[in-house]
C-alpha cells in the first residue's frame, strides 16, 4: 500500500500536469486565432461603372489605341496579335488595383475622340494622348502620367539637324491626326509641305525612301524607332519648348466621370507603391523624370497652351 503522504504527492503533480496541458492547448488556440486574423483580406470593391462597360461582363475595360506607337503601345512580334507596351503595363496595374481586367482595340488614331464618345466600341483611350484645350472640351482627362516633348528625326546619313533650317517645299513626315503634326503645321516655316500617315513604319520607309526630309513626332517614340537598325534612321533633336504631357481620356458622361476620378486613384496608388518607377524603368531606363501627381490637368492644359 502507498503511503498517505506518497499518494497525495502523486495527486499534486498530476494537478500540475493537467494544468500545464490545458494552458498549452488554450495558447495553442490562441495562436491559430492570431494567425488566421493576419492573413484576413478585404476583397477589392469593383467600381459600380464596371456594370455598364462595353465588353458587358462587368470586369473588362476595353481600351481604344493607336498600337502602332511603340513603347507605348504596339503589336507583339512573337505572335503578332498581342498588344503590349508602357501604357499597356499601366491600364493591366491600375485596373488590377479595383479588381477589373483591360482588353485593347486597335482604333484609327485621327477618329479615336469620336469613336470613344460614341460609348460602343471601347470604355476609355489609353494611348501616348497629349492633353490638349482641344481634346479637353470634347473628352474628360486623368491627371497627367508622363511627360514628352516633340523630337525630330533624319535618315542616318543626313547631316540635317534643326527643324528651323527647313525650307519651302521639303516634305516632313506627321502622324495623322496628332498633336505634333498641329504643332508642325502652326510653326514650320511657310511653304514646307506635309505628308501625313496614321502610322509611323509607314512614315520611317517614306524617309528611307527619300520621300520626306524628316520626321516630328513625340521624341520617346521617335527615339525608340530610330533604336531598330531597319530604320535607317537618327534621332537629333528634341524640340526645345515643347514638352507636352499625356493622360488618359474619357466620355463626357457620368459614367466617364467616375472613371477618371477612380483612375487617378489608381494612378496614385501604382505610383506610391513603387509599381509606375518600375514600368517607367521597363521600357525607358533610369527613373521617370516626371511623377504623376506632381501636376494637375489644369497645369497641364496651360502648359500645352503656352508652347
Amino acid at each position: 500500500m502507498t503511503p498517505v503522504k506518497t499518494r497525495k504527492k502523486l495527486r499534486i503533480a498530476a494537478a500540475l500536469a493537467l494544468a500545464t496541458a490545458l494552458l498549452l492547448s488554450l495558447t495553442a488556440c490562441g495562436t491559430n486565432k492570431s494567425t488566421k486574423s493576419t492573413t484576413d483580406t478585404t476583397p477589392i470593391k469593383t467600381p459600380a461603372w464596371a456594370s455598364k462597360l462595353v465588353a458587358a461582363d462587368g470586369k473588362t475595360i476595353t481600351v481604344g489605341s493607336d498600337t502602332t506607337f511603340p513603347p507605348f503601345e504596339s503589336v507583339s512580334v512573337s505572335d503578332g496579335k498581342t498588344i503590349v507596351g508602357f501604357d499597356v503595363d499601366l491600364m493591366t496595374a491600375m485596373a488590377k488595383t479595383m479588381g477589373l481586367e483591360v482588353k485593347y482595340k486597335t482604333y484609327d488614331w485621327d477618329g479615336i475622340i469620336a469613336g470613344l464618345n460614341a460609348g460602343s466600341d471601347f470604355d476609355m483611350v489609353c494611348s501616348a494622348l497629349t492633353i490638349t484645350q482641344e481634346r479637353a472640351n470634347a473628352i474628360y482627362f486623368s491627371k497627367p502620367y508622363f511627360m514628352d516633348s516633340y523630337g525630330m528625326a533624319v535618315p542616318k546619313d543626313s547631316t540635317f539637324s534643326d527643324w528651323r533650317q527647313l525650307k519651302p517645299g521639303d516634305k516632313v513626315g506627321v502622324q495623322l491626326g496628332s498633336s505634333g503634326a498641329e504643332w508642325a503645321k502652326a510653326n514650320l516655316p511657310k511653304g514646307v509641305k506635309f505628308v501625313e500617315n496614321k502610322d509611323t513604319s509607314a512614315l520611317f520607309q517614306a524617309m528611307q525612301a527619300g520621300e520626306v526630309k524628316c520626321i516630328i513626332q513625340d521624341y520617346s517614340m521617335t527615339a525608340n524607332f530610330c533604336k531598330d537598325p531597319v530604320r535607317q534612321a537618327k534621332i537629333v533633336q528634341r524640340i526645345e519648348g515643347t514638352d507636352s504631357y499625356l493622360g488618359m481620356g474619357f466620355q463626357k458622361s457620368e459614367k466617364g466621370a467616375a472613371m477618371r476620378d477612380d483612375f487617378n486613384k489608381a494612378l496614385k496608388t501604382i505610383v506610391d507603391d513603387g509599381t509606375y518607377a518600375k514600368i517607367y524603368a521597363k521600357y525607358f531606363g533610369g527613373e521617370p523624370d516626371f511623377i504623376p501627381g506632381s501636376m494637375t490637368l489644369e497645369d497641364a492644359l496651360a502648359k500645352s497652351a503656352s508652347n
